[in-house]
């Protein structure tokens, strides 16, 4: 998909996004550019087990101005329908 936006006053884009996404039973995969093609962002995430809803993701961006990239990677699941544990670990 994509995502632009011109100004007709001034004759700009202010802003122009594209993407990819890929969606299977269990998983969820994306490849993003945003930022007016600053950054580039990756994700993964994955369904382990449906009945306690346990599930693994992970996202790795990368700006192209700053060279700085950042990981991200987390968890979740149900120990019962009242209560979850969600951990996020990133850099």
């Amino acid at each position: 998909g994509a995502d632009v936006a011109f100004d007709t006053a001034t004759g700009n884009f202010t802003k122009y996004n594209a993407g990819l996404n890929f969606t299977n039973a269990d998983l969820i995969t994306s490849l993003t550019l945003n930022d007016k093609g600053d950054t580039l962002r990756a994700s993964y995430y994955h369904t382990v087990s449906p009945l306690t809803n346990t599930a693994v993701g992970a996202e790795l961006s990368h700006s192209f101005s700053s060279n700085d990239n950042t990981l991200t990677i987390g968890t979740q699941h149900a120990l019962d329908p009242l209560t979850s544990v969600k951990a996020r670990l990133n850099n």
